[in-house]
């Protein structure tokens, strides 16, 4: 038996509960994906504060959804991920605007080794990590084997304050090595006005945090043509200035 295992009646949401009894035995790595303003960002504040809620046995009542540190556990870079990781236990980091960071050069080279070697190594630090992209696409078939879970954002409403959420397996079952087919039920998470002031100020600081990667990309490709080989001719300038 797990100890501090959440039954049914403690954590009534299914993925919640899932999410936290799981995280009570190894690190996690979930994808967080839908079309643009779909409620990504603003979801995953709300599981990453709910989740710490729970933990520290804080109710929805009482709850000031600052519980979680997002300037503190939201990484956009690599060197800070494997930092967090490294540093921290039982904690939820995010990694937003994962396909800017995961691009197919990137993932196939320092990202993937990166995030490889830090989630197969450092499992028993049961962090729960939390990747946030639009598209589940050939980024997601290549960090597949590295992946536990996939949570789909859809059916957005702003008038009732609602989004759906929709979970499924990504990882083999590793006892009879098929996969896990085994339902998980959809989240419908109904916003109040007070968690929405708080979510407010998280994605206005992602803002910033999102226009800086942006400044940071476009100086890293400049001067490159993906489409063609590299070459003395066809790499990034800041590679050129340093030769």
């Amino acid at each position: 038996m797990i100890i501090n295992r959440k039954n049914e009646e403690q954590i009534p949401t299914d993925f919640l509960r899932l999410l936290y009894n799981r995280s009570l035995i190894y690190s996690i790595n979930c994808f967080l994906i839908g079309k643009g303003q779909s409620g990504k960002s603003t979801g995953c504040f709300y599981m990453a504060n709910r989740l710490k809620q729970i933990e520290r046995g804080i109710s929805l009542k009482k709850a000031k959804w600052e519980e979680w540190d997002y300037k503190k556990f939201t990484s956009n870079n690599p060197i800070k991920f494997v930092e967090l990781w490294d540093k921290y236990e039982r904690e939820i980091i995010v990694l937003e605007e994962v396909a800017e960071q995961m691009f197919y050069l990137d993932w196939h080279n320092i990202m993937a080794r990166v995030f490889s070697s830090t989630t197969s190594t450092q499992g028993l630090k049961r962090n729960i990590c939390f990747l946030i992209t639009p598209y589940f696409d050939d980024l997601v078939k290549n960090a597949r084997s590295k992946l536990d879970l996939v949570a789909i954002f859809h059916h957005r409403n702003d008038t009732r304050r609602t989004v759906v959420v929709t979970p499924k397996y990504v990882r083999l079952n590793w006892k009879t090595f098929k996969p896990e087919f085994k339902p998980i039920k959809n989240m419908n998470l109904q916003y109040t006005k007070r968690f929405l002031r708080k979510a407010n100020e998280y994605t206005n600081w992602l803002k910033g945090f999102k226009k800086e990667i942006s400044l940071k990309n476009k100086y890293l490709a400049e001067g490159f043509d993906p489409d063609k080989p590299i070459s003395d001719k066809n790499q990034p300038l800041w590679i050129k200035k340093m030769l």
